[in-house]
Formats: C-alpha cells, structure tokens, sequence
C-alpha cells in the first residue's frame, strides 16, 4: 500500500500537475500498516478498552490539527504552534506548510489513531466474531467453492 501511494504521487506529480496527490489515502494505510510491526508488541500490553477510548478521544482532538487547530470540526481547544507546518515531512505528519496542496489528504495525525481505534475495535469483537465463524457452527455455506480463493490468499499471506 504504502509503494503504491508513492507511485499514485508520482504519477499525479509528473503528468497531472494541478490533481497533484501527497500523502493520499492508500500511502496512509500502508504506513499505519508498517507502524503496526513494532507497534504491535506494546498494544498487546494495552487493555483494550484503554486503547480504544485513548485511540478515540486522540482523534478527536487532533482531528483538525491539518488547519492548526485542536479540537473536532467546530469544536477548538486551542492553537498548534505555527513553526510546526513547515515542510513535506511535516505534512506527511500532519502539520502542512501553508503553500501545501494535495486533492487526497491523509496524514499520519490524526488518522493513526483512527486506524489503532479500528485495531482495538477488533480485538473487542474477536470473540464474538469468532462465533459468527460459519466454519466452526457446522453450517455449510450456500456457495461452498466461493471462501475457498479468498482463504486460500489469506492463509498464504500470513
């Protein structure tokens, strides 16, 4: 994901100048995707409740930090210092110097903790969503061959 959002960049860079996209939606999933790797090892300490709640409530206030602000929407707590927004290292964080231009935003803040939101999310519902699991109730699927591919890739991608 994260190559692809860089060839999507260049590609849009180099040919559609004026629909440029920096630091789009598919570059943010893939370096939520990487940050997971060591991440991981410490959230599996957090509880999940915890992770939940704090992943929600640091969204919420970092929602609008792309227009310097803390706060969700109209909602503002305060200021983030203008000498943050600097460069495009610092728009891939979330703090874009005024002359940035993207058509596709996401940066890292406040998206990654949406992202660890949805990583808690899941491990809240594991179990309840392991019982949904037709495979291990013994009811058959309508379309037996149809899982069989996609199971397949999983189980080889891991």
């Amino acid at each position: 994901m994260f190559g692809c959002g860089w060839v999507v960049t260049l590609v849009t860079v180099l040919f559609m100048p004026e629909e440029q996209i920096w630091f789009g939606v598919l570059t943010l999933i893939g370096s939520c995707m990487l940050l997971m790797v060591p991440l991981e090892k410490l959230l599996r300490h957090v509880p999940v409740g915890v992770g939940l709640a704090a992943s929600a409530a640091l969204f919420t206030l970092l929602r609008n930090v792309n227009q310097g602000t803390l706060g969700f929407e109209d909602w503002t707590l305060g200021t983030v210092p203008e000498g943050l927004y600097r460069n495009l290292l610092t728009a891939y964080i979330g703090f874009p110097p005024p002359d940035f231009f993207s058509t596709d935003y996401f940066s890292l803040l406040p998206w990654l903790f949406l992202f660890l939101a949805g990583h808690f999310l899941r491990r809240l519902l594991a179990g309840p969503m392991e019982r949904l699991d037709p495979t291990r109730s013994g009811v058959r699927p309508c379309v037996p061959w149809a899982g069989s591919p996609c199971r397949y890739i999983c189980s080889t991608s891991r």
